[in-house]
């Protein structure tokens, strides 16, 4: 099946990495791990941010351009798509190809990650607004990778459509095993200036203002509260926010390292090192990190926020601190809980090694390509039965 892709939000090959980047990728392959063939329909990329209407108009007109290229392009029979498929689309990057060239073409229109915000109804960002509800209202399928989005777009589409939730997924075969890894650890505990012998906590955050800043403050205030003193945390990341960021951790400067960005192959290797994963992620979705901390083997330590549960089962796979919402996310509450969980974890070596292998277990049967890609074929081959 030939599958025509576009990600209006940011184009799959952009030049810079982004989460968004990074999820439309992985649809790709995927798509393509089902046996399908998939091309880049545009790569025009649709976002504008400031709410600015000549840009916006600036970029329906290209868009408009590119429909008309797209469809002569489409009239040599084995260049047509058999499905038109969109990534992210809102508001702030509507999708302006999908509805009128599926249409055209007659062929089924999915989308992946669709959000409709009423309050921009009247907003700056109008015109995109009701371009996204067309897009919702024409599509055949939605795909949400939250469980909570699928009930928010339920009151805007048509009764035929289909909502289906994924699970967050991510290319497994990447991650070693801690076993094809141990060797390793050593060595990087000398270059890091790190005691093997100490349990290593890790995070993987961007250090950006406001929810990443409030979940590194209530990490702060997370640890002291641990009992224990057998701790290594490993903070990777960096951006805008680090030097206010590490002046939270200044009480405890002999116990942590900050190892700034690092390439994803770095990342995987000391998430496959290490022995938790401690994230408060307050009002996260999900959090790629934490997907890939369990691929890695790590149990976690994590607030209640979004759709995490879908990521990390409570006392299976980690432990989800559920947070009193009424009070402020920076409060002692939710620190006191991860701090209780942290101090079990680290103390328990035998409790860690049976959360690592049902969280490998777990993302290797419900969070891979292969699972996905299997998900998506049964999905496109319904919907062309249909057309």
């Amino acid at each position: 099946m030939k599958i025509a892709f576009y990600a209006p939000m940011k184009p799959a090959d952009h030049t810079v990495a982004s989460g968004d980047r990074e999820i439309a990728r992985l649809f790709i392959r995927a798509i393509e791990t089902a046996g399908h063939s998939v091309s880049v329909a545009s790569r025009i990329r649709g976002w504008e941010g400031e709410g600015n209407a000549v840009l916006q108009n600036e970029i329906k007109q290209a868009c408009d351009a590119d429909i008309q290229r797209l469809l002569d392009l489409y009239k040599d029979a084995r260049q047509k798509p058999d499905l038109w498929f969109t990534y992210h689309a809102y508001h702030k990057a509507p999708d302006w190809l999908g509805p009128c060239i599926s249409k055209a073409l007659k062929i089924p229109y999915v989308i992946a990650e669709a959000s409709i915000a009423g309050k921009q109804k009247q907003g700056p960002w109008q015109q995109g607004y009701e371009q996204t509800l067309l897009s919702v209202q024409m599509a055949d399928s939605i795909i949400s990778l939250n469980r909570k989005d699928l009930s928010g777009l339920s009151r805007f589409v048509q009764p035929s459509t289909q909502l289906i939730y994924i699970a967050p997924f991510l290319d497994t075969n990447k991650f070693e095993s801690k076993d094809e890894s141990a060797n390793d650890r050593n060595g990087i505990a000398k270059t890091l200036n790190i005691s093997p012998e100490k349990c290593w906590l890790t995070v993987a955050a961007m250090m950006r203002p406001g929810d990443k800043t409030q979940s590194y403050k209530v990490l702060a205030n997370t640890l002291g509260q641990l009992k224990t003193n057998n701790w290594h945390l490993i903070v990777i990341g960096g951006g805008e926010q680090e030097t206010s960021i590490k002046k939270l951790f200044c009480a405890f400067n002999e116990q942590i390292t900050f190892t700034g960005i690092l390439d994803q192959p770095d990342v995987r290797k000391l998430f496959t090192l290490s022995d938790i994963f401690i994230w408060p992620a307050i009002n996260e979705a999900f959090g790629m990190a934490l997907l890939e901390a369990q691929a890695a083997g790590l149990p976690a330590v994590v607030g209640n926020f979004g759709d995490v549960s879908a990521i990390v089962n409570d006392h299976k796979t980690g432990f989800v601190i559920t947070h009193n919402k009424a009070r402020s996310a920076a409060n002692n509450e939710l620190a006191i809980g991860l701090a209780e969980k942290l101090d079990l974890l680290i103390e328990n070596e035998s409790l860690r090694n049976c959360f690592s292998n049902a969280a490998m277990v777990k993302i290797q049967s419900n969070h891979s390509l292969e699972t996905v890609g299997n998900k998506l074929d049964s999905l496109f081959k319904e919907l062309l039965s249909k057309s």
